[in-house]
């Protein structure tokens, strides 16, 4: 929290907490994680796929994503193959 509130809501990156969360990513993933949440709107600033040893789901994002999928009437069961070509990313 520290690393969030004193560094990245204000601007701040610093290689030390960088490695910090990919020291503790690695940690967990050692202990059986197999995906880590960020839950946080800050953390994708500081730390992306390329750091973490297991699959990062970026929760605001994915949010955004179904948000955007339930606007465009693809949620609740719907299928979204239409949806996805638009994106360019596959998502």
């Amino acid at each position: 929290m520290r690393v969030i509130y004193d560094e990245l809501c204000v601007g701040i990156v610093s290689d030390s907490s960088c490695e910090q969360y990919r020291r503790i990513m690695l940690n967990m993933a050692d202990r059986g994680a197999q995906g880590i949440l960020l839950g946080c709107t800050e953390i994708d600033v500081l730390i992306g796929p390329q750091d973490s040893p297991v699959p990062l789901l970026d929760t605001p994002r994915l949010h955004a994503r179904h948000a955007v999928e339930l606007a465009l009437g693809f949620g609740y069961g719907r299928h979204r193959s239409s949806a996805t070509s638009h994106t360019g990313d596959g998502a």
